[in-house]
């Protein structure tokens, strides 16, 4: 199964199904399941974002599963299903087909998500990738267990 690098906390609102748009700069012709890994640096440091910006995305008992999430980094931490990459103009709501999707970016639209119980530590990369995951000699392949 390919992997998609995305830098916290994307990646596990992505993951925990509450953010359905994943935006990038550049489009992608690829549908289908996909590992959500959890990139080493943060996106709010990078942008300058704050939690404000999240949080008028978010509401009640998801802006609390929010705060009291561990951002877990450098590790696949969930998996989401691609069904659509759509391009979104300007700030009007042409093409708006998330409140994530953002204005000037292709939106990855996504479907079906699920948030890992346990971390598979992980090296990204940029673009969708095939993951390589060390193990310990006697140990066994991971197993991707999913939250309810």
């Amino acid at each position: 199964m390919k992997a998609l690098s995305l830098r916290q906390p994307w990646a596990w609102l992505c993951a925990a199904g509450l953010k359905d748009v994943e935006n990038r700069t550049w489009p992608t012709k690829f549908r289908g399941r996909f590992l959500i890994h959890a990139g080493k640096s943060s996106e709010i440091k990078v942008q300058g974002l704050g939690d404000a910006w999240i949080t008028a995305r978010l509401s009640g008992g998801n802006l609390t599963r929010y705060w009291n999430a561990e951002l877990v980094r450098g590790a696949i931490i969930g998996e989401a299903t691609l069904v659509d990459c759509k391009f979104r103009f300007g700030e009007e709501n042409d093409n708006l087909y998330s409140r994530w999707h953002e204005a000037g970016m292709y939106g990855f639209i996504l479907k079906d998500a699920k948030l890992y119980d346990f971390p598979v530590i992980c090296s990204g990369r940029l673009g969708f990738f095939d993951p390589h995951i060390d193990v310990a000699p006697g140990y066994q392949e991971p197993i991707f267990e999913t939250k309810a």
